[in-house]
Order: C-alpha cells, then structure tokens, then sequence
C-alpha cells in the first residue's frame, strides 16, 4: 500500500510513533506481524462476551479483549490516544481526572434547573468508519489507520468493554461537544456529558426547553439519538451521575451510606469480615465525593466498639476480632482529615 500520505511531521511533534506499515506497527508493539494479522481477521474470537443488568432490568453487553489483545489497545491508548488532547466538557474516561462524577455533578450545582438524557447504544454507534477517521487525521496513512482501528473495533463499531473504546468514543465527540457547547453558551446554559450521560442547567427552565429542540438535532446531525426513557427535567431532587445536589453541594446518597453503616455493623457485630474489600470500596469512594466522610466512619466503629447494650465478654472478642481485622488495621493507618 502506497504510504506517501502519512505525516511524521505532524506526528514527531506530538510526540506519537512514526509508523507507516504493519512492520512498524509489529515493532512498535514487540508482537509479530503474524499475531496483528489475526487480530485484525479474526478479531471476534479475541473477544469474551457477557452480559450485566442495568438499572432499569434491561441487559448491557460486554465484550472484553482477551489478555493479548487487551495489551495492544493498552499500548494504543498509552502511546497514542492519551496524547491526543481535546478541551471539550466530557468528564468520563480522562486520565488524571480526579473524582470525575463529582466534577460532572458540581459544575451545576449552582443552578435551579436540570436537564438530563442520554445517549442510546452510545458505544456501537461510533462505527468503524469513525475510529478509522480518527487515526488518519492525526498524521498516520491509511494501512496504519485501518490497522489500528481493526485493533481497536469489532463487527464494525468500538465494543463496551475495549481499553480504548471510551478515550475513542471521547475523540469522535469532540465536534458535537462543541456545537453544544457553543449552543449553551449563548443562553447561559452549563453543559457537561459523562460518556453517555448529558446534563444541561440553568436558572431558566424556559430556556431549558428551548434549547433541548437544537440539543437534540445536533446529537441526531452526529449520528447519535437520545434515549426518551431517560430523558427529564429536575428541580428539587436532583441526581447526576449518581450524586445528589442539595444546597448547591455534591453529596452522596444516603441510600449508598445507609448499606455502608449496615455493612460496618454486620461486619463487626457478627464478626464476618468477609465484606471487607467492598466496605473499605465504599468508604474510599465516599471520601472522594465528601471530604473527610472517613471520620464519620470511624466515629460511628468507635460507637459499635463500645456498645453497652453487649455484654462485656462478647464486646471484648468484637474488639480484638477488629483489631486484628484487615477493616481496623486499615482504619487505624489510613490519613483523616
């Protein structure tokens, strides 16, 4: 295949790998050009699918790279996709991105009124075509971008379940990012999107409205579609990404924290620490969304551990059970603030 059309220009100076063959790609990588050819091929059965409900009892399915293949769209997203940097309002998927949902549930947190949709089969409508444009248009000819998105796609679209698919997913949503940012703009609207999920405030329910009418022919114009379903308006109880606005602060809900108390107390009453992995999963989320919640943790162990209404023997072995615990070891050496 004729390479004249690569550009390794464009591509030392930002710092991605000059490659204009499958050779290069081999080399690149440290695998043979013979396992690429399979990939690309066979890619299918590189692949393990499975299925996981959702929140509405409807079915997500997942394909998820075998080690082999799961290595080289590392080495893609690592050596190449990262280094591509975009300035748009999504807040999912970015590396270095710290406690993201938060972020994307705080910058409207100032506002009156929601706005909220989301994307239907966000993952299998950016096909082929797209991921192969992206690869191109940033300095690599047409043998490496068609390589590189073979690697990265199966049955013709990014795959739920790929290493690159969300930072790809994320490139290809650059133009649309910015046709509503700058829709938004101009009515003084905040706009935010967590992969799927797009949110939209404002103090005017009115221009709420309006603007969902041009929000939705951009996303259509895209080659995307909102889901009706999960399509609403909030005012009082206000929910993004999984986090509650209540007086303008982002907080967990209290539905999540009631199964952590239930969980801490199960766990140290009973002395069964085998939940202790998930409770300490918890309690780590929880502090990154409120600042200095592990104390609040803590405080409330202390009160289990000095339960009057057990008998002193019993409460004597539920101490020493927890202290010995990988839930009191960590407890006692993790920073409060």
């Amino acid at each position: 295949m004729n390479n004249v059309n690569s550009r390794p220009f464009l591509l030392g100076i930002n710092g991605l790998p000059v490659m204009t063959n499958i050779s290069d790609i081999s080399r690149q990588i440290g695998i043979s050009s013979r396992r690429i050819y399979e990939y690309t091929n066979y890619t299918s059965s590189f692949y393990h699918t499975f299925e996981i409900p959702k929140t509405d009892k409807s079915i997500r399915i997942i394909n998820a790279p075998f080690s082999g293949l799961k290595m080289v769209q590392r080495w893609i997203l690592e050596t190449i996709l990262y280094k591509i940097k975009v300035d748009t309002p999504s807040y999912g998927f970015l590396k270095g991105k710290k406690s993201p949902t938060k972020q994307n549930a705080e910058i409207h947190s100032n506002n009156l009124y929601l706005f909220q949709t989301d994307i239907i089969n966000f993952f299998t409508n950016v096909d082929f075509k797209r991921v192969y444009s992206i690869f191109l248009k940033i300095g690599y000819n047409k043998e490496v971008s068609l390589t590189l998105a073979r690697l990265c796609c199966l049955d013709g679209y990014l795959p739920q379940g790929g290493v690159t698919s969300p930072y790809l997913s994320h490139l290809v949503c650059f133009r649309m990012d910015r046709r509503i940012m700058g829709l938004c703009q101009k009515r003084e609207i905040v706009y935010s999107r967590y992969a799927d999920d797009i949110t939209l405030s404002s103090d005017n329910k009115n221009d709420l409205k309006k603007a969902r009418v041009y929000l939705e022919q951009i996303i259509s114009d895209e080659g995307f579609e909102i889901n009706p379903r999960k399509t609403r308006y909030s005012f009082q109880k206000k929910l993004v990404t999984g986090l509650t606005i209540h007086n303008n602060k982002v907080l967990v809900p209290r539905i999540l924290k009631r199964e952590l108390r239930s969980k801490i107390y199960n766990t140290i009453v009973f002395n069964d620490y085998s939940s202790c992995e998930v409770i300490l999963g918890y309690v780590s989320y929880i502090n990154s969304i409120e600042n200095g919640y592990i104390n609040k943790v803590k405080d409330y162990i202390e009160t289990l551990l000095n339960n009057k209404s057990i008998e002193p023997e019993r409460l004597s072995i539920i101490r020493l059970n927890y202290k010995k615990s990988p839930l009191g070891s960590w407890m006692e050496n993790v920073h409060t603030q």
